[in-house]
This record gives structure tokens, C-alpha cells and sequence, in this order.
């Protein structure tokens, strides 16, 4: 059975490696396939991974100092050609959304504030959660070392200035969406989700290793090591990471069964089958 929106997860860093080929004056033909199959899966998260493409293009272009309005152009039109193609399906989704969900009010809490900011920065940390329900907190573990090591791609002299108050930028942008509220329900297209209040951390965990890499990079390149030194860091490294992800992806999983109440197998299906129960009878009016 297929997790839910790991398509669209899955296809972010395609969807980048496209944003590179345009940058790079190939064909955009990676970012429009993999934009139109993302928008198929999930039109939400599609949303989220394309402000995160806006976002990442714009810091990519801070590096750049010719052909950007060429580049800006081309990206242009390869997200008018991905609209174009995901037409077909989004006339009759947005019928079915303004005929059912657009046509009642949506009921948005007056609230600024989501989380207090420290409680957001204690969310890097290994084996932290929260609920998946409204109010609960984001998952933003990538690994211990991942988040310190990419604020130094912002304080150290890694990259041009531009980018680096840009990439500064980007992390605030970050930081205050999970904190203030009417811009997280921005990520979500301008509605208050009722469970996974931060369905776009995974963009912010991505951002954050994409830093983390550069920093690493720049290191092995300036540092005078032998090859074979950095194939044992790299391997340590690695190690220490898929202990970490082990573990923490442990706890989540036993927290939110714990959450659930779970405890067979046989208790799950027993509430899927009552779930589809009441779906199956949404195809009648007088239900509603």
C-alpha cells in the first residue's frame, strides 16, 4: 500500500534537478514532467513544492550573474506548459471544490500564532513528537549535525553574500510560517488543515540538507585530505545518520500507534472498514 504523498516527496529533488537543467540553458522537459505527475498525485503538496521551486530558484539565481531574465522566461513557460497539461483534471477538481467545500464557509481560528519559537527549534531534535492532529507540532528531524552545519552555510563565507542573506531569508520565511499562523495556512492553500498543521516541513528538512551538503563540499574541497580520509568521514557519517533516522522513525512509529490505539492489526482494519462505510454513502445527496 502506498504511503501517503510520498509521490510528491519523492519527486521534489526530481523536480530540482529539472530547475538545474533550465538553469543550465537544457531543456526543461525533467521539471514539466515531474511538476504535471506531481500535480496528479497531489494538487496541496504540488502547491507546497512549487513555492518551494519559486523560492529555490530565485536563491539558485543569487549565485548567477548572466542570462537570469532568460532563465526567469523558460521557467515561466515550463510552468505554463505543466498548467496546460494538468488542465484536463483541474477544470473538473475545481467544479467539484467550488460545488462542495468553497461553497460553505470555511472556518479559519483567529489566532497569529501557531507554536512559540523555541518550542519549533526543539523539533530538530531526535525522537520528538507531538500529535498528528490540529495543534500538534512539525517533524523537522534531518539528522543532529544537519541544522547547525547549514546556519554556518549562512554565516561563513561558503557562498556569495547575495546567497547567503538570501538562504538567511528563506530559513526566517521558514521559521515564521510554522510559528505565525495566516502564513502556514498559506502553504496550505489558504486553509486551516484539520491534522498535519505543517504538511511542507519536509521542504524545510530538504532546504536545510541542500545547505548542509555545500558546506560539507566546500570543506572536502578546501581542506587538504587525502581521498581516501574522506571516503572514512562520509562512511561515519553515514553510519551515525541511518542510526539516527532509525531510531527516530522508531519512535514516530510507536508514538503514533500509541496515539491511535492501535494495538492489533485486526483493531486498524476493523476501523478502516468503518470509515469506508460512510464514504461509500457520500454519493447520496440526502446524506449531506
Amino acid at each position: 500500500q502506498q504511503i501517503m504523498w510520498f509521490n510528491t516527496v519523492a519527486l521534489v529533488p526530481i523536480i530540482l534537478l529539472g530547475i538545474e537543467r533550465i538553469i543550465d540553458g537544457k531543456r526543461g522537459g525533467i521539471y514539466v514532467i515531474s511538476m504535471t505527475l506531481s500535480l496528479c498525485y497531489n494538487i496541496q503538496l504540488s502547491y507546497m513544492a512549487g513555492i518551494f521551486a519559486v523560492l529555490y530558484l530565485f536563491w539558485r539565481l543569487t549565485e548567477i550573474s548572466d542570462n537570469r531574465k532568460t532563465i526567469l522566461v523558460r521557467f515561466i513557460i515550463c510552468n505554463a506548459l505543466c498548467a496546460g497539461l494538468y488542465m484536463p483534471m483541474f477544470l473538473p477538481f475545481l467544479n467539484n471544490v467550488i460545488g462542495g467545500r468553497m461553497s460553505s464557509v470555511n472556518y479559519l481560528p483567529e489566532k497569529l500564532f501557531n507554536y512559540p519559537f523555541g518550542d519549533i527549534v526543539k523539533q530538530f531534535l531526535s525522537c520528538r513528537y507531538s500529535t498528528i492532529a490540529s495543534g500538534g507540532l512539525p517533524n523537522l528531524f534531518c539528522g543532529t549535525f544537519v541544522p547547525v552545519i547549514a546556519l554556518t552555510a549562512v554565516i561563513l563565507p561558503v557562498k556569495p553574500l547575495k546567497t547567503r542573506v538570501t538562504s538567511a531569508g528563506i530559513i526566517i520565511f521558514f521559521m515564521a510560517s510554522l510559528c505565525v499562523a495566516p502564513i502556514n495556512r498559506f502553504w496550505h492553500m489558504f486553509s486551516e488543515p484539520n491534522s498535519y498543521p505543517a504538511r511542507y516541513s519536509f521542504l524545510f528538512c530538504l532546504f536545510l540538507l541542500i545547505l548542509a551538503y555545500q558546506v560539507m563540499d566546500h570543506v572536502c574541497k578546501k581542506v587538504d585530505i587525502s581521498r581516501s580520509t574522506i571516503i572514512l568521514l562520509e562512511g561515519i557519517a553515514m553510519i551515525i545518520m541511518c542510526i539516527e533516522t532509525y531510531r527516530n522513525s522508531g519512535y514516530l512509529f510507536t508514538s503514533l500507534n500509541i496515539e491511535n490505539s492501535y494495538e492489533l492489526y485486526s483493531v486498524y482494519q476493523q476501523t478502516v472498514g468503518d470509515v469506508n462505510g460512510v464514504l461509500d454513502k457520500t454519493d447520496d445527496d440526502d446524506f449531506y
